[in-house]
């Protein structure tokens, strides 16, 4: 997510969490749709019947998984707000070893 290149606040923390939730949602919903989808033609062939899938049904069905994510993530954000934890700065310090200590 590009707010983990950004300073860290507590608004960049909550968008980061809700980015990564979201931008997975979006990639496995339909990849299990579509596993669903063929297991579901898979079973009907072996019993010599055919299957009509409905697009849209499947367009409903992610948006489905995708609205129990985002009411998920509306229910995390108000009770349990993720904040902003430590801060790092770059010190002319070195160890022994020749690092740097952050």
């Amino acid at each position: 997510s590009i707010t983990t290149a950004l300073p860290p606040n507590n608004g960049s923390c909550i968008a980061s969490v809700w980015l990564i939730n979201i931008e997975y949602t979006f990639v496995l919903a339909p990849l299990v749709v579509k596993i669903a989808s063929i297991n579901k033609l898979l079973q009907a062939a072996k019993r010599m019947k055919r299957v009509k899938l409905n697009k849209n049904y499947l367009y409903g069905v992610v948006a489905l998984i995708s609205g129990v994510v985002v009411v998920f993530m509306i229910l995390w954000t108000v009770l349990d707000r993720p904040k902003r934890e430590g801060g790092f700065d770059l010190t002319n310090t070195e160890t022994a070893d020749g690092h740097i200590i952050v």
